[in-house]
């Protein structure tokens, strides 16, 4: 279990980079199993979003959508991660087995270029597709 969780916080340090590094990203945080957010990073010409956005955007993502991380399918395989598109924001949730990162992305981006760019971080060293969109 530690050198999983060794990775998986190694994964997260990467996207937290990518919040001090990219314009088109907001802010990162985790999710555990029991809805407790955690280990914010918010980029630092932000002043939208503080403790209390992020309790409401954890509470959203609670209520409105049935986040089943752990449903395995035979066929297709676990969702591994997903991107929500809102009117004033870009949600990206990547799913690992012990808690989910939310990713906040502006919504007048380049999606493809800033989701490219998050999951190729995120799967540095790893089996990637070249191009997700």
């Amino acid at each position: 279990m530690f050198v999983k969780s060794m990775v998986f916080d190694i994964n997260y340090d990467r996207i937290k980079h990518l919040v001090e590094v990219e314009e088109d990203i907001l802010a990162v945080f985790t999710i555990d199993s029991s809805w407790k957010s955690d280990n914010l990073t918010i980029a630092k010409d932000v002043t939208a979003i503080d403790s209390h956005f992020i309790n409401n955007i954890t509470n959203i993502l609670k209520n409105n959508f049935n986040i089943q991380k752990n449903i395995y399918d035979d066929i297709i395989g676990y969702l591994k991660w997903k991107i929500l598109e809102f009117s004033e924001i870009r949600i990206m949730m990547i799913y690992e087995n012990d808690r989910t990162i939310i990713v906040l992305i502006k919504k007048d981006t380049d999606l493809g270029k800033t989701a490219d760019t998050i999951i190729g971080y995120y799967y540095d060293n790893e089996e990637t597709p070249k191009s997700l969109f």
